[in-house]
């Protein structure tokens, strides 16, 4: 069962005009515990609202902000270190050499380590093969059965009689099956059964071998092979340096592990969740004595209209018999709302429906809770929001009402921040 805890962050002494939240989970994911953590910051700055983007992009701010007090400088430590621990991109050997986004590798064939070595033939070897199978492919299909008898003759040491009819009959054999079967998996053939019999569970329900060439192809393929590698795709040796930019694919040097080939787990370590929790309620602890120590100010969550006003939002509500927009069929009562910011020119023109059950008009808080109720929901994508709302993501009528949230999130931008959306979807207390 996922475990999860909110802390609301404050210093009045120190940043008597910012505060943050720090939200951590801890689920039990695919391969063990999981631990994802966000955060989101207000800040005024010149006397306005204002942040530095999304949820999962504010623990700079937030340790920069707050990093003085024992319990923040902490969690982020936390953060840094186990946030989405089932998704690290590098091993331990690799993280602790600060491998990653912005470092580049440089690595001299002549000083790679075993592993790392190990680790770069084998890809080199598979690329080598990729190369004489493709090769091998074209070869078989563009150079006539005569032609193709006395070059697979020539790969025989041992072979002294000359190229007979049959011969020339069995490469005909050969291009034919070789139009019929991938010649570019040979070696994945070659490897899985060799010349041996295919077992029951790798033949289909009439007794037909899955994935094994005929015998005409298990029979000449090595001399075909062996004549791409010798007149047509040379084997190439390994350049004398690699480059890796920001990491990618650049080989562990103590297990050979290519960083970013894979998400990689780290178990999360005993005692972490005990921590968190101690973490949070010393952070309670601390916003406890704050409220002590400055009575009065900010008395609890502030409201949807405590945020509107100190935005300097105001909303002109007005009845229209339809909406033009084509949604809310269903609904009875539509209203043209218009949002302003004080000291800005901006405006933003949007529509609201309600329900016969409802009596008044809709009030501002109840049309700005909305606005940013679908601004906020898109930051996951199309899928996330689709798979978190429950519509099928192959559904037009789902990607209409995306297009319609994404219009929305663009008009608020013109009167607000992304921080200020999310501290109207988070930090507010519904009246």
């Amino acid at each position: 069962m996922a475990k999860s805890h909110r802390i609301e962050i404050e210093d009045r002494d120190k940043q008597p005009n910012a505060r943050a939240v720090i939200e951590w989970e801890i689920e039990q994911g695919n391969k063990g515990p999981r631990l994802s953590m966000t955060g989101a910051v207000s800040e005024i700055v010149d006397g306005r609202p204002s942040g530095s983007g999304a949820m999962c992009q504010q623990q700079d701010d937030i340790r920069r902000l707050f990093g003085h007090l024992p319990h923040v400088a902490r969690l982020c430590d936390i953060w840094d270190r186990w946030h989405l621990n089932d998704l690290h991109a590098g091993c331990t050997h690799q993280r602790g050499l600060g491998w990653g986004r912005g470092k580049h590798i440089l690595l001299a064939t002549a000083d790679l380590t075993p592993e790392q070595k190990s680790t770069i033939e084998s890809k080199h070897n598979a690329t080598q093969n990729r190369r004489q199978l493709k090769a091998a492919a074209a070869y078989l299909k563009d150079t006539d059965a005569r032609r193709l008898a006395f070059d697979l003759a020539a790969t025989d040491p041992h072979r002294h009689n000359p190229v007979e009819q049959s011969d020339v009959d069995d490469a005909a054999k050969l291009k034919e099956a070789a139009l019929f079967w991938n010649v570019k998996e040979w070696k994945g053939w070659r490897s899985a059964y060799g010349q041996a019999i295919p077992s029951p569970e790798d033949q289909d329900a009439y007794g037909t071998p899955k994935n094994y060439p005929p015998p005409i192809l298990r029979r000449f393929m090595p001399a075909v092979l062996s004549h791409i590698a010798r007149h047509v795709c040379h084997a190439e040796p390994l350049p004398e340096w690699f480059t890796f930019e920001d990491s990618l694919l650049a080989p562990c040097p103590v297990c050979g592990y290519e960083y970013g080939s894979q998400w990689l787990y780290e178990p999360l370590p005993d005692g972490l969740a005990a921590e968190l929790d101690a973490l949070g309620n010393e952070a309670e602890a601390h916003n406890a004595a704050q409220t002590a120590a400055h009575p009065g100010d900010r008395p609890g969550p502030r409201t949807m209209a405590d945020q509107l006003k100190e935005y300097g939002l105001k909303v002109s509500v007005e009845r229209e018999p339809s909406r033009p927009d084509g949604f809310a069929d269903g609904m009875t009562r539509h209203f043209r709302c218009i949002v302003t910011r004080k000291g800005s020119r901006a405006r933003y023109l949007c529509h609201f429906s309600q329900g016969d059950a409802h009596t008044e008009d809709p009030t501002p808080e109840d049309v700005i809770g909305a606005l940013v109720s679908d601004a906020y929901g898109i930051r996951d994508g199309f899928e996330g929001w689709a798979r978190e709302l429950g519509y099928d993501t192959d559904s037009r009528e789902a990607e209409r009402v995306f297009k319609a949230c994404e219009k929305t999130a663009a008009g608020l931008r013109r009167l607000l921040s992304d921080a200020e959306v999310e501290a109207l979807t988070y930090e507010t207390e519904r009246d």
